[in-house]
């Protein structure tokens, strides 16, 4: 396993290189994006590591253990619990360090006057319709993050319809339906950029956009409606005839770009997404 692990690291590494200097080509932004998103798959990259290593272990301390040995089940078991429970602190120290830097971001972007320019607008277009902006996660899961939150205001949430599940029903669409994609994609080998795409879309916490929405608005069979300051509002799957799930794209929201939150009626309470 762990020849693996160092094949794995090495080949997350390499292919970093190589994004980072195309990014460097777009500007600055760009930069901050790709920053953003290979952070968090290396962080995903890890967490994956450290729990195939953790399996591994209890499997051969099972493998041990005498079937009448009272005692030393006892201590597998707590030492399984024990692990758990630094599972489970490690992870909410991560979650309690990205709200603390995502709150200074939004605290700092706050004073900018393109931050403010573009909320006033977007609520300019949702207030007149009874609509308000519900604040979404920064973690690279946004817009699947909204598309959750969408459902489970229209009663539709379900194991299938989470965050996670939603990026790997939108990555399954998108290799099922290869022909209707792959004209988005670029480069010397489109369909390789194109495949290695899904395969972050599914496994990864890589920034969703317009080709995510339209899988997710033609698997879910329902409209999905885009709200932004700067272009109409951006319909994708609106042959569909059904209510819409309702989003917002921000430019300026957090300091690392691009950022999508979820849509909802002036009248519920909620201002943001667990």
């Amino acid at each position: 396993m762990l020849p693996r692990h160092k094949a794995e690291v090495s080949a997350f590494r390499e292919r970093a290189k190589k994004v980072r200097k195309e990014a460097r080509k777009e500007g600055k932004r760009r930069v901050a994006e790709v920053e953003a998103m290979l952070e968090q798959e290396e962080m995903d990259l890890e967490a994956r590591h450290r729990k195939e290593l953790d399996d591994l272990e209890e499997d051969e301390e099972e493998a041990v253990v005498v079937e009448n040995d009272e005692a030393q089940k006892k201590e597998v078991v707590e030492r399984k619990r024990e692990k758990a429970r630094n599972k489970r602190n490690r992870r909410a120290a991560r979650e309690r360090e990205r709200v603390e830097r995502v709150a200074a971001e939004s605290t700092e972007l706050e004073k900018t006057s393109e931050r403010r320019a573009e909320l006033d607008a977007i609520n300019n277009v949702l207030a007149p319709a009874g609509l308000r902006i519900v604040e979404v996660a920064a973690d690279g899961n946004c817009l699947y993050r909204a598309v959750e939150h969408q459902l489970a205001l229209a009663g539709l949430d379900s194991p299938e319809t989470t965050y996670s599940s939603l990026r790997r029903r939108a990555a399954d669409y998108m290799r099922a339906h290869e022909d209707d994609f792959i004209a988005f994609f670029e480069g010397t080998d489109p369909k390789t950029v194109f495949r290695d795409h899904c395969a972050r879309v599914a496994d990864t916490a890589d920034w969703g956009g317009q080709t995510e929405l339209l899988a997710l608005a033609n698997l879910l069979r329902v409209p999905i409606w885009v709200y932004s300051r700067d272009a109409p509002i951006l319909k994708m799957g609106d042959t569909i005839q059904k209510p819409p799930l309702r989003l917002a794209f921000h430019r300026h929201y957090f300091a690392l770009g691009e950022h999508y939150n979820s849509v909802a009626p002036s009248t519920t309470t909620t201002t943001t997404t667990s």
